[in-house]
């Protein structure tokens, strides 16, 4: 359970409807047809996972993106708000807009997605954002967010706000020419596995923010800071969708984080808000503060210099 006092934090980047489709037997191939045994759709993107999530663990989150157009805007902007996210600065898409969505497909623990990327990241006024009072963290949702919006970097500094940025899958982003030095302004950088070695293969250093953790699934995860690895670990749980899995470890790393806790409290809160984001389907939603009653993870601690 995470003590103290929680954060105003604003949370930016795509925000998608995710149409999500679970009891597949089998991933989809050319020339055939796959049936599922359900779907559902829910308000998604990394942005929005997150955010929702850091609102279950106590923090009053504003969320700044642009919204996904009509048939989809009605679904996403109530979920947003049941959530209790401040959506005030949220902007709808331009009439005409194609939708802009992912579709999900689940089976098993294993998962692809097929998404459309429609409309710009972000309004393009993000003053009164950044005005709100008592702000002291900016979450950016991916890579692509900040390439396309740099300017977030000093926005944030000028406020005194503390930043974090989580990766996302993008090929474009990952040969992007100026992408070490944005990873080395922010605080706390957050990608998987898979993104962190599609990075390494194109010499991206993956330790130049301050704080890098690297998401590894049912293998728990690692931070790298001072010189420093903190192995933190998950416990076995069902697994029944992984979607938002690691936007929501997210949530609960940097809530323990802006709480000043030590490492291995920052990466127990991450896994143990992953462990239940795989119980559920959806990326978020029903969360609920209940979900958060305890932290089962362990962690150890190695140097640098023993990996």
């Amino acid at each position: 359970m995470l003590n103290g006092t929680n954060q105003k934090i604003l949370c930016v980047g795509r925000i998608y409807c995710d149409l999500i489709f679970t009891g597949i037997p089998n991933m989809p191939v050319l020339g055939q047809e796959t049936f599922a045994g359900g779907v559902k759709m829910h308000a998604g993107g990394g942005c929005y996972i997150t955010a929702a999530y850091l609102a279950a663990l106590g923090n009053s989150v504003a969320i700044t993106a642009m919204l996904p157009a009509e048939p989809f805007r009605a679904i996403v902007t109530d979920e947003i708000r049941h959530m209790g996210l401040d959506d005030r600065f949220c902007e709808r898409a331009p009439i005409g807009s194609d939708p802009q969505i992912t579709v999900a497909m689940v089976r098993n623990d294993e998962r692809a997605f097929l998404t459309r990327r429609a409309s710009a990241a972000l309004p393009h006024d993000m003053s009164g954002s950044f005005a709100l009072p008592d702000l002291t963290h900016l979450h950016i949702g991916e890579l692509t967010t900040l390439i396309e919006h740099p300017d977030l970097i000093e926005k944030a500094r000028a406020a005194n706000l503390t930043i974090s940025l989580d990766c996302g899958w993008d090929e474009a982003a990952f040969c992007h020419p100026g992408l070490s030095d944005l990873i080395s302004e922010v605080d706390v950088f957050l990608p998987n596995s898979a993104e962190a070695a599609r990075l390494s293969e194109n010499d991206v250093p993956l330790t130049s923010a301050d704080h890098t953790i690297i998401k590894r699934g049912s293998k728990g995860a690692e931070l790298h800071t001072g010189g420093q690895t903190y192995i933190g670990s998950t416990q076995q749980v069902h697994v029944i969708d992984t979607t938002g899995a690691g936007d929501a470890f997210n949530a609960g790393f940097l809530t323990a984080w802006l709480q000043n806790q030590d490492p291995e409290s920052c990466l127990a809160a991450g896994n143990h808000a992953g462990s239940i984001a795989v119980g559920r389907v959806g990326g978020a939603a029903g969360l609920s503060p209940k979900m958060f009653l305890s932290t089962k993870a362990t962690v150890e601690t190695r140097t640098q210099a023993a990996l």
